[in-house]
């Protein structure tokens, strides 16, 4: 059975980090929608080149390139036995798109309040080299300004300033959040508070999963 999990929750929400945790406890690799882009680019295929089009010049890659990109991932055999979504869905067009190709195991919801998204982003770094999340009160690095894993720099986004969060919290709220009614009408829904130590975020995440009757394959 290909367990496939969709990772929600506004910006800041630490996804990324929960996408670690769950990749450890389940053996299953986490796939971010910036991941699979470079992943494209780097083969230099057509659908790469199309990405990289879009994403040279600073622009939202189109629906249907997005799509086509899950769908070919979802087919390589690291994922044969499932996989963590990071950043897809992000609205009930996607939500459809990935239903008519695979079949969500649970969307798990980390929520968290606007006024804690927008002080977790304002102290976050992140690696120029693989794009890991860092934050200077919940998860600093070892090593102050490098990554732990690569050794890469780290640098705060551009994008995080309190008024551009507020309009990505804005977006979120309005695009993708409406996913949680779509999946809950499947009851596929585990939904977490955020705001917890990321130990106890992890283990509230396992704990929802089990009320689904997802557990841990011994």
């Amino acid at each position: 059975m290909q367990l496939i999990f969709v990772l929600l929750g506004p910006q800041g929400a630490g996804k990324g980090t929960q996408a670690e945790y769950l990749t450890d406890h389940f053996g299953i690799p986490a796939l971010s929608v910036g991941q699979m882009f470079r992943e494209e680019i780097a083969k230099n295929s057509d659908l790469g080149a199309s990405v990289k089009s879009f994403v040279d010049n600073g622009k939202l890659v189109p629906q249907d390139i997005t799509n086509k990109v899950i769908a070919n991932a979802l087919k390589l055999p690291q994922y044969k036995s499932g996989v963590i979504l990071d950043g897809y869905p992000r609205d009930l067009v996607q939500a459809e798109a990935l239903a008519s190709i695979a079949t969500v195991s649970a969307l798990i919801d980390i929520e968290i309040s606007d006024a804690e998204a927008i002080n977790r982003l304002s102290q976050r770094l992140v690696c120029k080299t693989c794009g890991r999340s860092y934050n200077l009160v919940t998860r600093a690095p070892v090593v102050a300004g490098i990554c732990d894993k690569d050794g890469g720099t780290l640098e705060r986004r551009k994008d995080d300033t309190p008024e551009a969060i507020r309009d990505r919290l804005q977006t979120y709220h309005s695009i993708t959040e409406p996913i949680v009614d779509y999946y809950r009408k499947q009851g596929t829904v585990a939904l977490v508070n955020g705001e917890q130590p990321i130990v106890e975020v992890h283990e509230s995440i396992v704990d929802g999963l089990k009320k689904l009757g997802i557990e841990k394959q011994k």
